[in-house]
């Protein structure tokens, strides 16, 4: 079954000019390269980064919906929305 939810811890969290990328530790399908994307131009990126590093320092299961249809290990996973 195709989902656009992925839960987990986060195991590394880093920036670029680009944006932020996410590897979780998980069960299921990972997506391409194993990170989520946070493109910089997301109108709420630097909450939506800052609670990705709360949930990395802190050891918290990280909730990640996708924009795609479901997330693929062929495609690259733009980050929709964040949650605890």
């Amino acid at each position: 079954m195709a989902t656009r939810l992925a839960t987990g811890k986060v195991t590394r969290l880093y920036a670029n000019h680009q944006g932020a990328f996410i590897r979780l530790k998980y069960e299921g399908t990972k997506p391409k390269d194993n990170y989520f994307f946070l493109p910089i131009d997301q109108v709420n990126y630097n909450s939506m980064f800052s609670l990705a590093t709360v949930a990395t320092v802190n050891k918290y299961n990280l909730n990640i919906g996708v924009k795609e249809e479901a997330i693929d290990s062929e495609t690259i996973a733009h980050v929709y929305y964040l949650f605890f």
